[in-house]
C-alpha cells in the first residue's frame, strides 16, 4: 500500500474518530440509522391518462398489461425514505443555474449560501466541490412537458469542427484504450473512420463492435459522443446509438436513430444492467438517480414509492436505438442492450479473507489518541498502516491459497458483456412497447446532451459535452495579456479583456444536464485563476465514468509533440501535459468508485467532473465540480450515505497523486495535509457554529487569513474538519488544508488560495527544471537526448534499423563511453565491445573453483560453500547467506551473521518495503515506475526518481526531499544503469555487470530496491 493510501487511511480514520462512525463499515453491512418518518404514497401512476407528450402514446386505460401489480410514485419525490440531510433543500449551498454575466462575479464564491471575499478582501473560499445529486424519478409525463421546453444557446460549439461522417480514409492517428474497471473488451482506434475502416464498414461487424466491447450504464441522454465512446469503452444508450451510426455513415450506409419504449421484466434488466430486482423501489430509485423518464413499473404486489419491498415484475422506460437501411431493406438494432455473465466477490470482511473488523481497527486506530467532541489528536498513524498492511498481507495469502489467478472482478464481483456473433435482421425490438409510438431522428435533439458554458473576462461560449469530451480546451493570453480560448490549439472568437499579470481574476462554468427533468446535477461555480504572461490553464471535463484512453491518447500526442521540436511552454504541449494530468485524475477517479460501488453493493452514476488544471509556474489540479448520483438497489440509504463519503475522500487523495504522476514533483492535497498535520501531533478539529467561538478559533495557529472564510462557512449550515495550524509545510508549499461538510450532500477539500485540488510543491517554470530534451531522426527513432547537467546521449542505427552504437558522453572523456553492437545475419547480437575499460566487469578474479551439481542441474557445492534450494526450487543458503521466499518464490528475507533483511511487495508484485537491520525504507511507483522512497513512517521523502517517456527509463535522482541535489544516470542498451553524474556532469559512479547480471558494486542499487 502507497504512503499516499495510507495518509488517506489515516484522514479516514481522524473523520471517523470526528463524525462517530466508519464508512466503510457501513458499506460491508449496511448499518442502519434512524428511519425518516412515513410520507403520503401519493399515487401518482407513471402513465398518466392525462399527460400529452411529443412521442404518442395510449392512454393509461389501454396501456400493455404488466407481469405484475402496479407501482405508483409521486412525481418530484423520492422513491425512498432518506433523512432530511440526504435530500436537497431550498438552503442549497450550490448555484444550479448560470449568472447573467459571468465576468462580473470577480469577488464572489458562487457556491455557498454567504459570499466569502465578496468585497473583494480575504482568501477566495470554494464551497463544497464533491456533490450528491440525490434526484427522484422521473415519469414520461414531466419529461416530455419539460424537455421540450429546452433550448441550446445560438453560438453553442463555436469553433468546433465535426469529425467527417462519411469519409472512408483518415489519417488520423490511432491509440490503444482501456476501460478503467479492467476488463477484457476490444481496444479501438481514436478516430471513427479509421474505426469504421477496422470494422470493413461493413454493418454486422460494427454492431457487433459496439454491441460486444462498450459497456452501458443507465444515464439519461448522451455524455460523450462517438469518440468518447470509445476512447472510455463505456457509454450512455444514446451515446452508443451515436457511435454505432457514425460508424455506418463514415462506411456509405443509411442509418437513423429511433425513439420509443422499451419494456423489460425482471429478468431482462437483471442481466443487462447488473442489478438486483429484488426491490422494485430500489429499481425505480435507479432510474431516478439516472433521470430516464419512467413509462410503466410493476412489481409483485401493489403498492407505493417509498414504502413498499414487493419485488420488480417489469418496467417500461425511454430508450433510442438504431434503424439501419442494409441490401434495401431497414432493420433495427440496440448496440446498448447487452446481456451480461456475472461474478460474485468474497467477503472481504471476514476472518478467512482480511480479518478486517471495523470497530476493531478504529480502536487500533485511536489507541493513545485522545478523543473529544471538539477534536482528536494523535490518532495512532503506525497502528493504522500496520493494520491496512496485515490485511493486504491476509488477502494476498488467502487469493493465492483460493484464487490464484483472481482478477478484480473475482474480488469485489463484475460482469462480462455475453458476445453476440454473427447477422441480426430484426424490423422491431422485441422488446419495444408498443403501446406508445416511436418517433425516427437523423440526428438526436440538442437537449439530450449537457453543456459546458465558459464566462471568462468577455468570453462567454458553450460546449456540449460530446463536441469538447477527449479534446483539449485551454486558456492562454497573448502579447497583450488578453485571455484567449482554445480549441485543440485553434483560437475560439475574439480574445477577452486584458488581464494585469499575476493578479487573481475569476472563471465561471455553468454544467446543465439538458435531458434532466431535475436540476440537482446541474451546477454554475466560479474558480479564481491567476492570468496573464505564460500562464496556462486547461478546462478539464468528464462525462460518465472514464477510463484510460483520454489520457493516453493525451500521452500520445503530448510525445508525438516533444519528437517534433515543441517548446516546453507551447500551448500545444504544456496544453497536453495538462490535459494528461486532467484525464489521469478523472479515470483515477472512476476507478475508485468502481471500487466502491462493488464493495458496497452500491451504482455510482458520474454525472460530470469539471474544473481548472493550469500552471503558474507550478503545476496544479483544481477542479471543483464533481456530481454524483448514487442508488442502492437493496433500498439502504445508509450504503449510499458511505459510498458517497468514501468516494469523496478518494477524489482529494488522487488531487496531490495526478500532478505528481505526471510531473515528478511531490504535490499537496487535503488529505495529505491532514495526514501531515496528524503526524506533527496537531489538533484536528470537527468545528461547528457551536463550538467553533468558544473551542477551535482560539486555538487556531497562524489562521488569520483563513478565519473570515472559516466562519462563513460555518454560517452557511457547513462544518469544517480542520487542523490547528494554516502554516503546514511540504517542500516550498506551506499553507492551510481542510474539509468543508454539509450534510450527506457536500464534500469539500480546500488548500490555501482557494483551491479545491492538489498544488506541487516545488516551482515548476518553464526552463527551470528541464531534465532532458529529445532528438528523433526522419523515422521516428530517438538520436540523441540532451540531460539536464548538459551532458548527452547519442544513438546510431544500421541499415536494418538495430542499435549499431550507444554513446555516454560525460563531462570528462575519460569518464564517458562508446558501446559498439554487431549481429549476425539473423539480427541477433554477436559482439559488443566498449572504449572505456572503466565500464568493464572486474568481478572475475584468476583461479580454480570447483563445482558439483544434482540431478535437479542446481549447484550443490561451489567453491567448498554448500548450497541450499526448497521444494520449489529457489536458493536458500549459499554458505553465508541463508534466503526465504514467499508462495509467489519472491525473495522475502536474507540474513547473514549480524545482518538481517527483509522485503515486502504490494498486490501487483512490486517491492514496497525493505527492512535491513533497523533500516526502513517504503517505495512508491507511478505503474511500473520507482518514483520515490520514504521513511518507515512514510513522512520523509528520502530520494525521488523522473523517469524518461519509455518503460524502465530512469533519468535522474533527486536525493532527499530538495530539488538541488541530483544525480543523473546513464545505461547501457539493456537498460542496465552503467554510470551516474552529478550537476556539472562529472561522474559519480560507474558500474559494470558479469555475463549473468551479478555487478562489480552494490552501489548502483541505490536507485532501485535499497
Amino acid at each position: 500500500m502507497s504512503k499516499l493510501a495510507r495518509a488517506c487511511a489515516v484522514v479516514v480514520a481522524v473523520a471517523t474518530s470526528l463524525a462517530g462512525g466508519i464508512a466503510a463499515a457501513q458499506m460491508q453491512s449496511g448499518a442502519t440509522r434512524k428511519a425518516a418518518p412515513p410520507s403520503v404514497a401519493l399515487g401518482v401512476p407513471a402513465a398518466s391518462a392525462n399527460a400529452k407528450p411529443n412521442i404518442s402514446q395510449r392512454s393509461s386505460t389501454n396501456a400493455t398489461a404488466g407481469w405484475g401489480s402496479s407501482l405508483n410514485f409521486a412525481s418530484g419525490q423520492p422513491a425512498l425514505r432518506y433523512l432530511p440531510d440526504d435530500l436537497p433543500t431550498a438552503r442549497d449551498p450550490v448555484r444550479r443555474e448560470a449568472v447573467k454575466d459571468g465576468a462580473k462575479e470577480s469577488g464572489v464564491s458562487t457556491r455557498s449560501a454567504t459570499a466569502p471575499g465578496a468585497a473583494g478582501t480575504g482568501e477566495f473560499a470554494p464551497a463544497p466541490g464533491v456533490l450528491r445529486a440525490n434526484m427522484p424519478p422521473v415519469t414520461f409525463a414531466d419529461a416530455q412537458r419539460v424537455l421540450k421546453a429546452r433550448v441550446l444557446p445560438a453560438n453553442v460549439n463555436q469553433g468546433v469542427t465535426a469529425a467527417p461522417k462519411t469519409n472512408k480514409t483518415s489519417a488520423s492517428a490511432s491509440t490503444s484504450v482501456m476501460k478503467i474497471s479492467g476488463d477484457g473488451n476490444a481496444l479501438g482506434p481514436a478516430s471513427i473512420a479509421e474505426l469504421a475502416r477496422s470494422l470493413r464498414h461493413h454493418p454486422d461487424l460494427i454492431y457487433q463492435y459496439v454491441r460486444n466491447n462498450i459497456e452501458y450504464y443507465p444515464v439519461f441522454g448522451s455524455q460523450k459522443g462517438a469518440l468518447g465512446s470509445v476512447l472510455d469503452n463505456q457509454a450512455t444508450a444514446h451515446d452508443q446509438a451515436t457511435l454505432m451510426v457514425e460508424l455506418l455513415r463514415a462506411s456509405g450506409v443509411e442509418a437513423n436513430y429511433v425513439r420509443g419504449i422499451a419494456k423489460l421484466s425482471a429478468a431482462q434488466l437483471g442481466e443487462w444492467w447488473g442489478v438486483s430486482t429484488a426491490n422494485a423501489c430500489g429499481v425505480l430509485s435507479l432510474l431516478g438517480q439516472a433521470q430516464i423518464p419512467v413509462y410503466e413499473i410493476n412489481a409483485t404486489s401493489a403498492g407505493s414509492c417509498p414504502g413498499t419491498v414487493a419485488a420488480l415484475t417489469d418496467v417500461s422506460f425511454e430508450h433510442v436505438w438504431v434503424k439501419v437501411k442494409i441490401n434495401g431493406s431497414w432493420y433495427a438494432f440496440d448496440p446498448s442492450y447487452k446481456p451480461h455473465t456475472f461474478k460474485s466477490g468474497i467477503d472481504l470482511a471476514s476472518a478467512a479473507t482480511t480479518g478486517y473488523d471495523a470497530a476493531s481497527h478504529l480502536a487500533s486506530a485511536q489507541s493513545g489518541a485522545t478523543v473529544t467532541g471538539d477534536y482528536v489528536q494523535n490518532i495512532h498513524r503506525a497502528n493504522i498502516r500496520s493494520k491496512l498492511a496485515g490485511y493486504a498481507t491476509n488477502l494476498a495469502g488467502y487469493l493465492r491459497a483460493n484464487k490464484p489467478a483472481a482478477t478484480l472482478d473475482d474480488v469485489l464481483g463484475g460482469k462480462t458483456i455475453t458476445p453476440f456473433y454473427g447477422a441480426l435482421r430484426q424490423s422491431a425490438l422485441p422488446y419495444q412497447n408498443t403501446a406508445w409510438g416511436s418517433e425516427e431522428l437523423a440526428e438526436l435533439p440538442g437537449y439530450m446532451k449537457p453543456t459546458l458554458r465558459i464566462q471568462y473576462q468577455g468570453i462567454d461560449q458553450t460546449y456540449t459535452s460530446d463536441a469538447i469530451y477527449g479534446r483539449r480546451l485551454t486558456l492562454t493570453y497573448n502579447g497583450a495579456n488578453q485571455p484567449v480560448l482554445k480549441l485543440d490549439g485553434v483560437a475560439v472568437g475574439n480574445p477577452g479583456t486584458a488581464v494585469t499579470p499575476g493578479t487573481s481574476t475569476a472563471i465561471t462554468f455553468t454544467v446543465t444536464h439538458n435531458a434532466y427533468v431535475s436540476t440537482w446535477a446541474n451546477h454554475s461555480f466560479t474558480q479564481k485563476i491567476k492570468g496573464g504572461g505564460t500562464n496556462t490553464f486547461l478546462i478539464a471535463n468528464g462525462w460518465g465514468p472514464a477510463g484510460r484512453g483520454p489520457a493516453e491518447n493525451y500521452r500520445r500526442i503530448q510525445s508525438d509533440l516533444k519528437a517534433s521540436g515543441a517548446a516546453d511552454a507551447s500551448e500545444p504541449l504544456l496544453g497536453s501535459t495538462l490535459a494528461v494530468m486532467g484525464a489521469q485524475w478523472i479515470a483515477q477517479n472512476t476507478h475508485a468508485g468502481s471500487i466502491t460501488e462493488r464493495i458496497a453493493d452500491t451504482t455510482l452514476l458520474h454525472q460530470h467532473q469539471v474544473g481548472i488544471v493550469g500552471y503558474t509556474g507550478s503545476a496544479y489540479v483544481d477542479l471543483p465540480s464533481n456530481v454524483l448520483a448514487v442508488a442502492n438497489l437493496a433500498g439502504n440509504v445508509d450504503k449510499e450515505s458511505a459510498a458517497f463519503a468514501n468516494w469523496g475522500m478518494h477524489v482529494s487523495i488522487l488531487e496531490s497523486t495526478a500532478v505528481q504522476q505526471t510531473t515528478g514533483v511531490p504535490a499537496v492535497s487535503t488529505v495529505k495535509l491532514i495526514d501531515l498535520a496528524s503526524a506533527a501531533g496537531q489538533r484536528i478539529y470537527n468545528a461547528t457554529s457551536a463550538n467553533y467561538a468558544s473551542a477551535v478559533q482560539p486555538n487556531l495557529v497562524n489562521c488569520s487569513a483563513h478565519l473570515a472564510n472559516f466562519s462563513n462557512y460555518l454560517a452557511s449550515g457547513l462544518r469544517l474538519i480542520l487542523p490547528a495550524r494554516c502554516d503546514i509545510a511540504e517542500n516550498s508549499w506551506a499553507g492551510a488544508g481542510y474539509f468543508t461538510v454539509g450534510s450527506g450532500l457536500y464534500l469539500g477539500s480546500v488548500i490555501s488560495n482557494g483551491l479545491s485540488g492538489g498544488h506541487s510543491t516545488y516551482d515548476q517554470s518553464a526552463g527551470a527544471a528541464n531534465l532532458a530534451s529529445y532528438a528523433y531522426d526522419g523515422v521516428g527513432r530517438r538520436t540523441t537526448v540532451t540531460l539536464g547537467n548538459g551532458t548527452t546521449i547519442e544513438r546510431g542505427y544500421d541499415a536494418h534499423g538495430a542499435l549499431a552504437n550507444l554513446r555516454n558522453f560525460l563531462a570528462s572523456p575519460s569518464q564517458g563511453v562508446q558501446y559498439t553492437y554487431t549481429r549476425n545475419q539473423l539480427r541477433e547480437l554477436k559482439n559488443v565491445s566498449w572504449t572505456n575499460n572503466l565500464y568493464q566487469w572486474s568481478g572475475a578474479t584468476p583461479g580454480t573453483r570447483s563445482y558439483t551439481s544434482n540431478g535437479l542441474n542446481q549447484y550443490t557445492a561451489a567453491g567448498g560453500a554448500a548450497m541450499g534450494y526448497d521444494a520449489n526450487g529457489n536458493l536458500t543458503s549459499d554458505g553465508t547467506w541463508s534466503y526465504g521466499y514467499d508462495l509467489d518464490n519472491r525473495l522475502k528475507s536474507a540474513n547473514k551473521s549480524g545482518t538481517a533483511a527483509s522485503l515486502a511487495y504490494d498486490a501487483e508484485g512490486r517491492l514496497r518495503q525493505t527492512v535491513i537491520g533497523a533500516s526502513t525504507t517504503n517505495l512508491l511507483y507511478d505503474a511500473a515506475d520507482l518514483i520515490a522512497k520514504y521513511d518507515a513512517a512514510g513522512t520523509t521523502l528520502q530520494r525521488r526518481y523522473v523517469h524518461g517517456p519509455g518503460t524502465d527509463e530512469p533519468i535522474v535522482w533527486y536525493e532527499g526531499s530538495g530539488t538541488t541535489a541530483k544525480n543523473w544516470l546513464y545505461a547501457d542498451h539493456l537498460g542496465s544503469i552503467v554510470a551516474t553524474a552529478n550537476a556539472t556532469g562529472a561522474s559519480t559512479g560507474i558500474y559494470s555487470y558479469g555475463p549473468y547480471g551479478d555487478a562489480n558494486q552494490w552501489p548502483r542499487l541505490l536507485w532501485t530496491c535499497a
